[in-house]
């Protein structure tokens, strides 16, 4: 709701073979804008993590938010951001995007 703020975050973490997580907040319609970073490097596997944010963001209800968080340094061939069976519904379970930084 508008005026709201975001002040955890819950995020699930099936395997560890990376070093951390890095969090972030994106608003805009395009996620064009972080408005939260933080990097995260304890957490427990096989479970939901809660995590509390530095600085609550602030809702703004006429903007779109996007949460996520980056793997780095992710060992090849594990799935720490987990895996199913498929087939995603469009527009809800397909909006994984992967991001190679070089």
């Amino acid at each position: 709701m508008d005026g709201d703020s975001i002040e955890k975050l819950q995020f699930y973490i099936s395997d560890n073979q990376f070093d951390y997580l890095i969090l972030h907040i994106w608003i805009g319609p395009d996620a064009n804008n972080v408005v939260y970073t933080d990097t995260i490097t304890n957490f427990v596997v096989g479970m939901w993590n809660e995590h509390s944010l530095n600085t609550p963001v602030v809702i703004d209800a006429s903007l779109k938010y996007w949460i996520g968080y980056d793997i780095i340094n992710q060992v090849p061939n594990t799935f720490p951001a987990s895996t199913d069976a498929g087939l995603a519904i469009a527009g809800y379970g397909d909006m994984i995007i992967t991001l190679y930084l070089y």
